[in-house]
């Protein structure tokens, strides 16, 4: 800005210069005024760029009002071009919906043209029937009259006169177009009785809109039953997966029951190593009870609700559960519900809980005198009898807790197992 006011300033000076070269510099030297000139040219010159200024300022913010006004009709415009697209798409389907019922329309329209000309000529054949049949009925009334007279008169002639070859044929011809008569009067009767049945049988408007309303709900039904279908054979789906599942789980459990040793060696865990007693060492347990305290089997079998056999190896044991199986199929697939599980699993359940929790207490019990650091020989014939009375009642107490009717094995061997421990430890102390 500064730069541009010394322009300025430069090109109001050098015209005045120009104008007259030798009178400048003495002006310069010897008057003030030339001075006060200046100033007040400069003066005014920064107020002209000052309201230039602030008329740019003003124009740019008139230019940038117009600016954003046009962006907002802009965006104005956009909306309404969308809004209108959108109406045309409306106005088509509307049309097209506008169409498709004028046409849908126009077959009613052409239906019921077609149903009330149908009707109208039934009842205009309904009309000419029923003024058929009354002219026939009269028709007979009066032949019947005529051969009542005829025969009256055939009588009279027979009593009172001889028959003449004349009157024989003329009663023979009398004869001949009664039976005539009769036939065709048969003949009437028929076809109107036809046509009344076919009358009968046709279906009023009543009865078709009810056909009709009969036909909706069963179309409806059928539907529903449809769905109902779908449904059943996703259920029987899930239940032939679940069934398959089963049959490898069993699959599986009798793997595992033809080999109990590998399992019974791997299973079992493994118990940390007590400390290295003094001299004299402990005598070993005895042979009978060097065995693995319990068959993992059975433990499994216990959670899941099955009773331990006692020989493992037993015969049709897989060909009974197959069989099972395969009566449970067959029930799935023929639509028997099956009775509920009943609830002694849940008793099992708390029964195998219990023992468990017998069991890992009997060990904490057992692993904490054995890793207690061994003391003089006097104290712990002090307090042997003390121990081993504790140790009596703990599982005395224990075994009242647990010897239920349905005891497993691996109970039993736990208890012998803890048995075994305390003569040890006896024979020990």
């Amino acid at each position: 800005v500064l730069e541009e006011e010394k322009e300025t300033d430069a090109e109001i000076v050098t015209p005045m210069l120009c104008d007259k070269p030798e009178d400048v510099l003495p002006v310069v030297t010897d008057d003030k005024n030339v001075t006060d000139m200046v100033q007040d040219s400069s003066h005014e010159n920064q107020q002209l760029i000052e309201e230039l200024k602030a008329n740019i300022q003003k124009l740019n913010q008139e230019k940038e009002q117009i600016a954003s006004e046009l962006q907002e009709l802009q965006t104005q415009a956009k909306k309404l071009t969308k809004e209108l697209e959108d109406e045309r798409q409306e106005k088509d389907a509307l049309c097209s919906k506008l169409e498709k019922n004028q046409n849908k329309f126009l077959k009613l329209n052409r239906v019921s043209l077609a149903v009330t000309r149908e009707y109208a000529d039934a009842l205009d054949q309904l009309e000419l029937e029923q003024s058929l049949r009354y002219e026939a009925e009269t028709y007979a009334s009066k032949v019947l009259k005529e051969k009542k007279a005829i025969s009256r008169q055939s009588m009279l002639l027979m009593q009172n006169v001889q028959p003449n070859d004349m009157l024989m044929k003329a009663l023979e011809d009398v004869r001949s177009l009664t039976t005539t008569l009769e036939d065709t009067k048969q003949k009437l009767q028929i076809q109107i009785k036809s046509l009344e049945l076919q009358l009968s049988e046709r279906p009023t408007q009543e009865e078709f809109l009810a056909i009709q309303e009969n036909l909706n709900v069963v179309t409806t039904e059928k539907s529903q039953i449809e769905e109902e279908l779908k449904g059943m054979k996703e259920k029987v789906t899930q239940l032939e997966e679940q069934v398959k599942s089963l049959e490898e789980e069993l699959k599986k459990n009798e793997t595992s029951a033809q080999s109990p040793d590998d399992v019974s060696v791997v299973a079992p865990p493994v118990l940390p190593p007590p400390p290295p007693p003094p001299p004299p060492p402990p005598p070993p347990p005895p042979p009978g009870l060097s065995k693995t305290p319990e068959d993992p089997l059975a433990l499994i079998k216990q959670r899941r609700g099955v009773r331990k056999s006692e020989e493992p190896s037993e015969t049709g044991g897989p060909d009974a559960r197959a069989n099972a199986v395969r009566e449970m199929m067959e029930r799935i697939k023929s639509g028997v519900i099956l009775r509920p599980a009943r609830s002694d699993r849940k008793e099992v359940a708390a029964e195998t809980s219990k023992r468990k929790s017998v069991i890992s207490e009997l060990q904490g019990i057992l692993l904490e005198t054995v890793r207690k650091p061994m003391r003089k020989a006097s104290r712990h014939r002090m307090s042997r009898k003390g121990k081993d009375s504790e140790l009596e009642s703990v599982l005395q107490r224990r075994r009242r807790m647990v010897d239920t009717p349905q005891r497993s094995d691996s109970t039993r061997k736990t208890i012998k197992k803890s048995e075994s421990m305390k003569k040890s430890k006896r024979e020990y102390y």
